[in-house]
């Protein structure tokens, strides 16, 4: 696995924690090279506004950005499943957060202190998927405590090359 050690991860507190439980839906976005040299993230969570606090907003739905550092494995395809450099686009979301088992179990696990990064992994195809001409992309939450690692697949999803898809090479 590639992994952007330079950038500093988001690391919970309290309010995070809070912030987490709250949201309606939670949309991750990333953008970068699979070699680690450029990389940009950011989980946006959304809200029904319903009243006073950091949720307020004066729209029907209110958003918090928090900036997510992430790394990504795009692999070839066709091409034997061999690591593929480049550019690469990310993009995945929970829409119904408060009812998502993944999303409510990492909430349960996690702790203060705890840091946050998305691993992304594109075209992680089986033979099923290479005849069928359809990519296997998918978004897992890794999560660091001490000297552990915890990862949980947030996003998953099979499809044609086209708009649809979670990771687009670039």
């Amino acid at each position: 696995m590639i992994v952007d050690q330079t950038k500093v991860q988001c690391v919970v507190d309290r309010k995070l924690i809070s912030l987490f439980k709250q949201a309606d839906s939670i949309c991750f976005h990333w953008t970068g090279s699979t070699d680690g040299s450029v990389s940009k993230g950011r989980m946006t969570l959304g809200k029904k506004r319903r009243g006073d606090g950091p949720w307020d907003n004066d729209g029907s739905e209110a958003t918090i950005e928090i900036e997510l550092y992430g790394s990504c494995r795009y692999f070839g395809g066709y091409s034997g499943g061999r690591y593929k450099p480049g550019n690469v686009r990310c993009v995945s979301s929970i829409t119904s957060a408060k009812f998502d088992e993944v999303w409510r179990s990492v909430i349960q696990i996690l702790k203060c202190g705890d840091e946050l990064q998305m691993c992304w992994v594109g075209a992680n195809n089986n033979q099923y998927c290479d005849r069928a001409g359809l990519f296997h992309d998918s978004l897992q939450l890794r999560i660091k405590r001490g000297a552990d690692y915890l990862f949980f697949v947030v996003g998953s999803g099979v499809c044609e090359d086209n708009s649809a898809r979670m990771i687009k090479a670039s």
